[in-house]
């Protein structure tokens, strides 16, 4: 892994780690909610394998990413331009894992002449289909964390706490409630250690970039699904208990150029755990 930061035009720093091929065709990895760019770790190997170099990105508030208080999603392709271009990287792909599918969204509309390919795995949808979540991490996280900020900060120290001091707790708190394919792939030693040291970095501010997150994915986007014209794949597990499949059908009714690719069997993790370096091969294929 090479970890670095870019101080941006506005003085924020910005946190990123590169895996894979440094040489390769460039990807921006863009992590789920309450994780952070050591998420992409797990996909160093395939990354090197399919020649792809994989540029993950922490999120203002998130991991070792500086706040932009009253962030909207469209605010993130101007600091993936930045970075794209001090990384000299004319035209890359993008992928967009659970949280990080509305930003890869933001990124593939506002920035068409760049954007070589999307990804979508296991995504998040626009505002109108969070209702679908009510099964998952709930709607309500959601509206609660824009109407009421600094609450949901206060109400939810607690776990920020809780996941800096035992993240390998919390992750085995989420298999409780997990798919049997999640399960199985998240009772890995190394699987789940992995994921405990993303989302331990992830909260190491506290919730706030979290709850941002959050609260951006309940209000209008400022754009529309039909407005993204890059070719996308999209992937999706059908035994996902946190982001259900019928998120999937919306986005891919919605996406003017999108092959979507449904996994009986697979859940929120074990798709991309399983199935990463098929997932890179199709995006590296649409280029």
């Amino acid at each position: 892994m090479n970890g670095s930061s870019l101080r941006l035009p506005d003085g924020r720093r910005l946190a990123y780690a590169e895996f894979g091929a440094p040489d390769g065709a460039p990807v921006f990895y863009l992590h789920g909610l309450m994780s952070s760019r050591l998420e992409a770790a797990i996909g160093a190997d395939e990354a090197l394998r399919s020649g792809l170099r994989l540029i993950a990105v922490d999120r203002p508030g998130c991991g070792g990413s500086d706040p932009l208080p009253g962030r909207t999603l469209l605010d993130w392709p101007r600091d993936i331009a930045a970075l794209a271009d001090a990384l000299a990287c004319p035209r890359f792909h993008v992928m967009g894992i659970s949280g990080g599918g509305p930003y890869a969204l933001a990124v593939a509309h506002a920035l068409p002449s760049r954007v070589s390919s999307l990804a979508l795995v296991c995504a998040l949808g626009p505002p109108e289909s969070l209702a679908l979540l009510a099964a998952g991490p709930g709607t309500g996280l959601f509206s609660f964390a824009g109407r009421w900020p600094k609450v949901a900060r206060g109400l939810l120290a607690p776990l920020a706490w809780w996941l800096r001091r035992s993240p390998i707790g919390f992750v085995e708190r989420v298999m409780a409630g997990a798919s049997a394919a999640d399960r199985m792939a998240l009772s890995e030693p190394p699987v789940r250690a992995h994921f405990a040291r993303a989302l331990r970095e992830g909260v190491r501010q506290g919730m706030r970039g979290a709850l941002a997150d959050a609260a951006l994915y309940a209000r209008d986007w400022g754009f529309a699904l039909a407005e993204v014209d890059a070719p996308a794949t999209l992937w999706q597990g059908e035994d996902d208990h946190t982001v259900p499949p019928d998120v999937a059908r919306l986005l891919v009714a919605g996406l003017p150029q999108c092959t979507a690719h449904y996994l009986p069997g697979e859940g929120h993790f074990s798709l991309p755990i399983r199935h990463l370096g098929q997932i890179l091969a199709a995006l590296r294929a649409l280029a």
